[in-house]
């Protein structure tokens, strides 16, 4: 009896540990039997996500308004011209805007120069840009005049020095509306460039601080101007380190890429990050990206501002009579070579030679029209977005 039922447990455990292999037996048979097909996963391309640009939900009205102009007056709103320069006789070429010096603006009072902009205004066929270099400290227009604001406008460096981003704020803030309220709707301003030697040309003119800081200091001073729906415009493009003062001569720079992208141009990449509608480029020759032409006039060098850097706002050179390019206008070659480059808009007193250049190498074929339409639908939608064009 004893050896049966030894017998018997022994068979049970058998039967019990038997019964879960021949079921795993027969579900692999039903699997082979099935053919169940194998499941590849789906390999998906990466997704490229293109930039907005700027100004590209007044792309569509911008060029309702370009198809009614002539390639004449198309290209006319490329130049920013000296208000006192400009005659009356010459408005058959609509121009894109003014821009006022120390002259225009001395001895006049709040309600003349309102007028004086106003007048202007009233005549053009495209609302004008009305700009001037208001940075503060060496440079400014405002302080030269009593009547148009009760002290003088000390440099961002100076505010900084005694209270900071706030107390910046609050002279930009200040500066912004009166500018506005006269009639401006561009400052040429506010400098991202990096200078940190007293030796250093720009080094008045800029807040002294190291590449972040600097920076920070972009993103606040445009987004100021941005709550007020006013314009700036940082300069001067791709950074002016250590170099000479190029309204005299041509500056020669010799850094190489790498060193501008860690250093110089860190204040610029924040600033296009928060959306500002300008970028100035300076005269620098940068040899070790285009040793033929400066930065104005290298579509080398524009190029890392608008597909490196992803810049899609307006991009300004810097005055075209300025000594620092006066050897690249031998056969009146300089207005052309600066639109071919990638500028949007053109500084410059000697407007009738320049524009009439560009117009010969326009219809010359040596400028492409699709270039000046670039330009200025560009342009005329940076008009309505901060509605200049209303």
């Amino acid at each position: 009896m004893k050896k049966f039922i030894t017998f018997y447990l022994f068979t049970s455990l058998i039967i019990i540990l038997l019964i879960p292999l021949v079921m795993i037996n027969d579900y692999i048979q039903k699997i082979n039997t099935n053919k169940i097909p194998e499941i590849k996963e789906e390999i998906k391309e990466p997704e490229v996500i293109v930039p907005k640009e700027l100004f590209s939900d007044y792309y569509k009205e911008a060029e309702e308004i370009m198809s009614n102009l002539t390639i004449e007056e198309k290209l006319a709103q490329m130049f920013i011209v000296p208000y006192s320069s400009f005659k009356e006789e010459d408005n058959y070429m609509t121009v894109g805007g003014f821009i006022l010096s120390s002259s225009d603006i001395k001895n006049i009072s709040k309600e003349q120069l309102i007028a004086k902009l106003s007048e202007r205004q009233d005549k053009a066929k495209i609302k004008y840009i009305m700009t001037v270099d208001e940075e503060g400290g060496t440079v400014t227009r405002l302080s030269y005049n009593s009547n148009l604001i009760n002290e003088k406008i000390l440099s961002p460096r100076t505010y900084y020095n005694e209270g900071g981003i706030d107390k910046i704020l609050e002279v930009e803030e200040m500066k912004d509306k009166i500018l506005l309220e006269l009639g401006f709707n561009l400052n040429l301003a506010p400098v991202a460039d990096i200078a940190t030697n007293p030796n250093d040309f720009m080094y008045d003119r800029s807040i002294g601080l190291n590449p972040a800081d600097t920076g920070n200091y972009v993103v606040a001073v445009t987004k100021k101007a941005q709550e007020l729906n006013f314009s700036t415009c940082l300069k001067h493009f791709p950074g002016y380190g250590a170099n000479g003062d190029s309204h005299r001569k041509q500056t020669v720079d010799e850094r190489k890429l790498e060193e501008l992208e860690n250093n110089d141009l860190i204040p610029f990449k924040m600033g296009i990050e928060v959306g500002t509608p300008g970028i100035l480029v300076s005269h620098n020759l940068i040899v070790n990206i285009d040793s033929e032409y400066p930065a104005s006039l290298s579509k080398k060098v524009i190029d890392i501002l608008k597909n490196e850097l992803n810049y899609s706002g307006l991009v300004i050179s810097d005055d075209l009579t300025m000594d620092a390019v006066s050897d690249y206008n031998t056969n009146n070659e300089l207005s052309p070579l600066a639109i071919n480059a990638g500028n949007d808009l053109l500084i410059t007193a000697k407007y009738k030679t320049h524009y009439n250049s560009a117009l010969e190498a326009v219809r010359n074929g040596k400028i492409d029209e699709k270039r000046i339409d670039e330009a200025v639908r560009k342009i005329i939608a940076w008009k309505l977005a901060y509605n200049i064009i209303k």
